[in-house]
């Protein structure tokens, strides 16, 4: 498979036991379009982790688009960032 495109149009807890594990597996991928919003975590996904966890893993990867949105209770936030701590990561 060269292209891969996933919109999830409902609110997602999955992303760490499901999507990653899918993604990961995609190592001959070279288009990807993430559509999603997730739920229930305690860190919002930034730059750094969309590199560690997605993209060291698809090598021959030559276009990403993403609109990735993290819903977090401040109550259960482990990490406060700014917004210009997440756009730096980027």
């Amino acid at each position: 498979m060269k292209c891969f495109s996933l919109t999830c149009c409902c609110e997602t807890n999955e992303y760490d036991t499901r999507i990653l594990p899918l993604l990961r597996r995609m190592i001959k991928l070279e288009e990807l379009t993430l559509d999603i919003t997730n739920d229930e975590r305690t860190s919002f996904i930034d730059g750094t982790q969309i590199n560690d966890e997605i993209l060291v893993h698809m090598p021959c990867l030559r276009k990403f688009i993403f609109h990735i949105r993290t819903k977090v209770e401040l109550r259960h936030l482990t990490h406060y960032a700014s917004n210009e701590d997440i756009q730096r990561t980027f």
